[in-house]
């Protein structure tokens, strides 16, 4: 921030299409100027004038070429995939992420969608709209069941996915991590296998949890390989990018039966196309990506932006859960 001599000269832009980041941050009584943007073309508008821009949703690297001031980009969330990394880096502005802010909510929507389905609350919730009071079922391999013995395979050990273990255990399940570094130590990991080892372990997956990063890696790889070695019994429950499953591949898998169900927080396109087949299946649940969703966004992200700030002014550049 050396070409700052003031703090009233530094003007932050907040950009999201629901959150009111602005107004946690101006809670803080700082001298920075700051304003809101609740769409892109007012992000188009404004991001000239910027010099910190906090967003999530509406950035596209268009507006790189339109950020003349931008020194620094902190996110809302953990994915990174949607920024064009190398111009960031030509144009000198850096990038900050905020992981680990929701990787509680984000585990425990994922033990939700996991009950859900093996209690057939999605079912039950559909019964009810209907009026229809269902029968007791006769049968054993068409009950709801119990998620205590069954086994986690979860794609992606970072801090959400280690969270996710974390509670799988407390429910008693047998968990595998899946993670291209296995020199490490999991406490919640009954066993930890490499990413190249996937597509045979995911055959012991009763539930397939997918809380990787989309990256060129990760990109697809939940498809017709995966589901074909999967247990026709299985679940798959994606709280990663829509990107990561191959989804031609997962409808298929549905029609024939090569697994029981699926869980999704994201998808191909947000919002999901009408016309997209994955809307019609009883076996499936879809969240609006919403597994990150907290009253925590306006207080934790302007505590971040706000010490980032000081670590720039002081010629720091290892700035909190720096990307580059």
């Amino acid at each position: 921030m050396n070409n700052f001599k003031n703090d009233e000269d530094i003007f932050i832009l907040f950009a999201h299409a629901s959150y009111q980041l602005n107004e946690g941050f101006k809670t803080h009584n700082l001298k920075y100027k700051s304003k809101q943007v609740y769409t892109y073309d007012d992000l188009k508008s404004n991001i000239d004038k910027a010099d910190i821009l906090c967003v999530s949703g509406l950035w596209d690297n268009n507006l790189i070429d339109l950020a003349k001031n931008l020194k620094y980009i902190q996110l809302t969330g953990v994915g990174y995939n949607d920024f064009d990394l190398e111009k960031l880096k030509s144009r000198g502005i850096k990038l900050s992420n905020a992981v680990g802010l929701n990787r509680i909510v984000v585990a425990e929507h994922t033990m939700s969608l996991i009950l859900s389905l093996s209690r057939f609350l999605h079912i039950a919730r559909d019964n009810q709209n209907k009026k229809y009071w269902a029968p007791f079922i006769s049968n054993p391999a068409e009950r709801q069941a119990e998620i205590n013995g069954k086994t986690a395979v979860i794609f992606g050990l970072g801090d959400i996915g280690n969270t996710i273990a974390k509670f799988c255990k407390n429910f008693g399940m047998k968990v595998i991590g899946v993670k291209r570094n296995t020199n490490v130590k999991l406490d919640n990991v009954d066993k930890l296998v490499h990413t190249s080892e996937f597509q045979n372990i995911v055959k012991e997956a009763d539930y397939l949890i997918i809380s990787s990063s989309l990256n060129n890696e990760t990109e697809g790889i939940i498809n017709k390989k995966i589901f074909e070695k999967m247990k026709p019994e299985s679940y798959l429950v994606n709280v990663a990018r829509g990107g990561c499953v191959n989804e031609p591949d997962l409808i298929n898998a549905l029609d024939n039966n090569l697994i029981k169900g699926a869980a999704l927080d994201h998808l191909s396109t947000e919002p999901l196309d009408q016309n997209n087949p994955l809307w019609e299946y009883e076996n499936v649940i879809i969240t609006p990506h919403s597994a990150g969703e907290t009253p925590n966004y306006e207080t934790v992200v302007p505590e971040i932006i706000i010490e980032n700030i000081k670590r720039l002014k002081s010629k720091n550049n290892e700035l909190l859960h720096k990307v580059i």
